[in-house]
């Protein structure tokens, strides 16, 4: 993801954090925040599985417009996420929902 994340950006990357699977349960929520600067400017999502219908990441571009995205498994999704406003404000519908970051 290193260098996706190099090309897409256009300058080189420093790894700071990489979080394993996080798994979330029906009902689940994210509430509209952005990352921290120190250690997320860029954020990838990678949808590693998933039991419940799509769940949207609603991110507001930098012209504060919203866009749902939603990713099926095995895609992943590249964005600002210390300068972008993100959620996930509709509960999780199904068993579970599984991402890495």
């Amino acid at each position: 993801m290193l260098a996706v994340q190099e090309r897409w950006s256009g300058v080189r990357v420093v790894p700071q954090v990489c979080y394993g699977i996080r798994i979330y349960e029906p009902g689940a929520t994210l509430s509209a925040h952005v990352d921290r600067f120190e250690s997320h400017v860029l954020a990838g999502i990678l949808n590693v599985a998933q039991s419940s219908k799509p769940w949207p990441l609603v991110i507001q571009d930098h012209e504060g417009t919203p866009h749902a995205v939603e990713l099926r498994p095995g895609e992943s999704l590249l964005y600002e996420a210390a300068r972008l406003i993100h959620a996930r404000p509709t509960p999780l519908s199904g068993d579970n929902f599984s991402n890495a970051f």
